[in-house]
């Protein structure tokens, strides 16, 4: 550590010290790209503090990437030592990873500027493989057999061919409803014979249904989608099995439950019944099963 200090200089917070401490080092050879380059620490160095007397020496700009020397106490000479530093040194620069693509056992040549009329498997194949760059090393390499071009190039998988008009099957539908509100019922998907939705968070006297992030996946076909309204004194919802649903017909109401209808759907097509958050009452009287009254807000 090069001694800078000067009895009329301010003294600066820990991390300003060490940083200009850094900075009045020399310039230091480095090797790039074979040649040796002189560069200096000035502008090139950053320090943060993590903890007291604890610092990151970054090296950044000119010395991002490459390899200095580990940073070390040197106090000899030193008039004035004021501060202790423990230094975690660290390296910035490029580190990007390029994998080739692999093919079996042999590796296929890129080829500049190729385009898809030009696949480059059937490039290949067409030259019996001979711009595999490495076509030599395999046929040589110990226990190989074959030739290359057939014995030792095989299909990855037994998967059924796809023909490239193939168009994905049937059409799937658009959003019934552009606009966007609570408890909006929405379809996301079609597939295998079943349909998937999802539903717009929406409340209950502010209530959320627990599940109101889940999507839920039918048999493909016609729908009621409802809203259960558990009671549990004194709360109307209770928090628990509160939740929507889908199903061939909407439940009845019972005095633990009440259910309200928000949409049907028919093969991916919705149909939108309530619009809103609910504003929503329970009315018991005598031995009656209870009656569940909801407003829209």
């Amino acid at each position: 550590m090069t001694d800078f200090w000067d009895a009329v200089a301010p003294i600066y917070s820990n991390e300003l010290t060490l940083a200009d401490c850094l900075n009045s080092i020399p310039g230091i050879t480095f090797t790039v790209g074979g040649n040796p380059v002189t560069i200096g620490f000035a502008g090139n160095v950053e320090v943060s503090r993590t903890t007291e007397g604890s610092y990151y020496v970054t090296f950044c700009n000119e010395l991002a990437g490459l390899n200095a020397p580990l940073l070390t106490f040197n106090t000899a000479g030193v008039t004035a030592y004021t501060y202790d530093f423990d230094i975690t040194q660290y390296h910035t620069g490029n580190i990007d990873l390029t994998t080739p693509m692999q093919t079996g056992m042999v590796q296929l040549r890129n080829v500049p500027n190729e385009d898809e009329a030009d696949d480059p498997y059937n490039v290949n194949f067409a030259a019996n493989w001979d711009q595999i760059v490495n076509k030599a090393e395999c046929v040589a390499c110990d226990g190989f057999t074959g030739d290359v071009s057939t014995d030792g190039m095989f299909g990855m998988t037994n998967a059924t061919a796809i023909p490239v008009d193939y168009d994905g099957g049937a059409c799937i539908y658009e959003p019934t409803v552009i606009t966007t509100h609570p408890y909006q019922v929405v379809f996301v998907s079609s597939g295998g014979g079943s349909d998937t939705y999802s539903i717009v968070t929406g409340s209950t006297n502010n209530v959320i249904p627990g599940n109101i992030a889940s999507t839920i996946n039918v048999a493909t076909g016609t729908y009621d989608v409802f809203i259960r309204h558990p009671y549990l004194s004194p709360n109307f919802p209770d928090t628990t099995n509160f939740e929507w649903d889908i199903d061939t017909t909407i439940p009845a109401d019972t005095d633990t439950d009440g259910y309200i209808l928000i949409a049907t759907v028919s093969f991916g097509i919705v149909t939108q019944i309530v619009t809103g958050s609910l504003w929503g009452d329970r009315l018991k009287l005598g031995t009656a099963t209870a009656q569940y009254y909801f407003a829209r807000v």
